[in-house]
């Protein structure tokens, strides 16, 4: 069961990965490397607040900023060397073992 677990959550990132990119504004922070559970994106011109909401109203939660940023500007972020404008934009999209592609398809 454990294999079949990180496998599907592999498979949900990077199906948003590849449906993000082809996406005009939307842009991948996170690293190749990072969490197969996060996925940080910046979606140009609209504020993370902004977009949070609008989802919410679709059933769709997602989280501003940062873990660790508590509403103001993340340090990673700016580590990332994001301009404020960017920074203000960030989505953190969370997956649990319970996450389904279907799901990942709803958010696209």
């Amino acid at each position: 069961m454990g294999d079949y677990l990180t496998k599907n959550k592999e498979r949900i990132k990077n199906y948003l990965i590849d449906e993000l990119n082809k996406i005009g504004g939307v842009l991948i922070n996170s690293p190749q490397n990072s969490s197969d559970y996060i996925l940080n994106i910046s979606v140009n011109g609209i504020k993370s607040e902004t977009l949070l909401h609008f989802l919410e109203n679709y059933e769709i939660y997602v989280s501003s900023g940062s873990a660790c940023s508590k509403g103001k500007l993340s340090h990673v972020t700016q580590a990332l060397g994001m301009d404020r404008k960017r920074a203000d934009s960030v989505l953190r999209l969370s997956f649990s073992k319970n996450s389904t592609i279907d799901e990942a398809k709803e958010l696209i």
